[in-house]
């Protein structure tokens, strides 16, 4: 991949974690010999916790990793019937995606 292909594909990443409520971050390391270096992590915005990444350090996940992780349904969503008319109305009935209690939150008035 080329650097203009790899910067596209991390920006597109960024906006697909966003919109699961995630943050997409890559390591500021500039030590070449750092096993950090030019690697990523997701943090869960809502409980700034790190989502993906090394234990050890935070980072360590390439683009391709995180790409993966991000097609996951990794957990059904908890919702209150508020939540579940809500979603019902907007024609939403699959509640394991993440991007789905975000999406509802966001419709809330």
């Amino acid at each position: 991949m080329t650097d203009k292909q790899l910067k596209a594909l991390e920006v597109a990443l960024r906006r697909k974690a966003k919109r699961q409520g995630l943050i997409l971050q890559k390591s500021r390391v500039r030590t070449l010999e750092a096993p950090s270096h030019g690697t990523y992590r997701l943090i869960d915005a809502s409980r700034n916790s790190i989502e993906l990444g090394d234990p050890s350090n935070g980072y360590g996940m390439s683009l391709v990793d995180i790409e993966d992780y991000l097609k996951e349904e990794r957990w059904p969503v908890e919702c209150d019937a508020e939540s579940q008319q809500l979603a019902s109305s907007v024609g939403h009935d699959h509640w394991s995606a993440r991007g789905l209690a975000v999406d509802l939150a966001a419709a809330r008035p």
